[in-house]
């Protein structure tokens, strides 16, 4: 016995054998072949159709939309090009050429096509929020936030244009270049929207955690750990909120508690190479050396992944012409290379606390390679020169840890020493000083200060 769908089959083949013309009846057909993924069967009679001198923006529509589903890029937009030529004011036809760029991941290219659909239908919400999500340029800044408020007015329940307005609002305020904003007022507005979100949504976890984050910033610290703590509830958020939690319990030295955060954060995969790192931390800060440096290694390998993914996701959106999305997985790449230099570091000094055989000079350099702004390898280098005494080696690298790090009083002293033993007492007695003022009880460099002074 034949389905129903075997049916209109049959009767949708007899009237295209009667007229082949007959437009309604392939497009009908062709959709039930595409629904049943017979996509060369239904190409084959749009393209006989079409052949028939019987050009149609249907035919051509759906004929994209095969091809779309094929994944034939080139074909499908060449299609829905010809048919926004035949006619050029359906708003269904830009839709459809937006979807292609996106499935094709060049969205950028999608701008000309989302704009012609909003001047088409300016009630389409959805429009408007994707193109807000495309304009990237600094220019674009009000643009793109105007975008954003209608597809929120457009859209009241859907919390995604809402949840990129908050977001966006938060990169305004928190953007050094944007002077002439009202930061404070982006705020306030931000928290409600996000406050919006959890009474359409209070399942979300992520708006409860970006309350949390913006309470801290605050610096109102109860409150924060409040949202935090609910954000904690909901999986799409876990991961991201106990690390936020590892910090807070950190700055009040609530380390075991803070080490439980950072292992919920570990096990949800969220920032995985920076929770093994403070966990490591933790451990050091217990002298248990064995267990950090254990961690330290697992952290080495986990940021080592991190930076291949980001420096390649980067170069896959730069060949695509994407070059927001270039930029953030850059930007990410660069923030790991920089915890992968403070890793070695503190690797390289667990060791040597135990005394463990280590090629002191590589394991240095490679983190200087990794990030020339970090301050800490530059000092310990300058200590394995020191006790080599290669002095002008020492020299140099207590020089750059002070560059980096003015605040950092060991590399003052350990500068001031070695130029009071060259005979540049002027200089020498400047380094001392500012060893003093960032530690007036430092018995050594008042020593030597008073005698750099009595001797120039």
């Amino acid at each position: 016995m034949q389905s129903t769908k075997q049916k209109a089959i049959k009767h949708l083949k007899i009237a295209i054998e009667n007229d082949k013309r007959h437009l309604p009846s392939v497009i009908a057909l062709c959709e039930i072949l595409s629904q049943d993924g017979k996509y060369d069967e239904a190409e084959t009679i749009l393209r006989e159709t079409i052949g028939n001198n019987c050009e149609s923006s249907e035919l051509y529509f759906s004929i994209s939309k095969i091809y779309l589903k094929m994944g034939k890029f080139i074909e499908s937009l060449r299609s829905i090009d010809k048919a926004i030529t035949l006619d050029p004011n359906k708003s269904k036809l830009y839709k459809l050429g937006s979807e292609i760029h996106h499935a094709n991941q060049q969205a950028h290219l999608s701008i000309p096509y989302l704009e012609k659909l909003i001047e088409i239908d300016g009630l389409d919400g959805e429009a408007h929020f994707k193109l807000s999500t495309l304009l990237t340029d600094y220019n674009d800044i009000q643009r793109r936030k105007l975008l954003l408020e209608i597809s929120t007015d457009l859209m009241p329940k859907n919390v995604l244009p809402i949840m990129e307005l908050a977001l966006f609002l938060i990169d305004i305020a928190n953007e050094p270049t944007c002077e002439k904003v009202d930061k404070e007022k982006y705020i306030k507005e931000t928290e409600k929207l996000f406050l919006q979100i959890t009474k359409i949504n209070p399942k979300l976890g992520k708006p409860w955690y970006y309350l949390g984050v913006l309470n801290f910033n605050k610096n109102k610290i109860k409150e924060a750990e409040e949202f935090l703590c609910k954000s904690l509830e909901f999986d799409d958020s876990k991961g991201m909120s106990a690390y936020k939690l590892g910090t807070i319990c950190l700055q009040k030295k609530i380390f075991p508690a803070a080490e439980k955060y950072f292992e919920i954060s570990l096990e949800h995969k969220t920032k995985k190479s920076n929770s093994l790192f403070e966990i490591a931390l933790i451990q050091l800060s217990k002298k248990m050396h064995k267990n950090a440096i254990q961690i330290l290694e697992k952290a080495i390998k986990e940021v080592t992944k991190e930076e291949v993914h980001y420096y390649t996701k980067s170069e896959e959106y730069l060949k695509l012409s994407n070059f927001d999305f270039a930029r953030k997985y850059l930007k990410k790449g660069i923030n790991s290379k920089r915890l992968h230099s403070k890793i070695l570091v503190k690797l390289y000094q667990a060791k040597k606390y135990l005394d463990l055989n280590q090629n002191e000079e590589s394991e240095l350099k490679k983190a200087i390679e990794l990030d020339s702004a970090n301050y800490e390898p530059y000092f310990e280098l300058g200590m394995v020169y020191l006790k080599e005494k290669k002095l002008e080696e020492a020299k140099s690298n207590f020089s750059l840890a002070c560059n980096n790090n003015w605040s950092h009083a060991e590399s003052h002293f350990n500068l001031g020493q070695i130029l009071s033993k060259s005979k540049d007492g002027e200089s020498a007695i400047m380094h001392f000083q500012i060893v003093l003022d960032l530690n007036k009880s430092h018995k050594m460099a008042a020593k030597l200060l008073k005698k750099c002074l009595a001797t120039n």
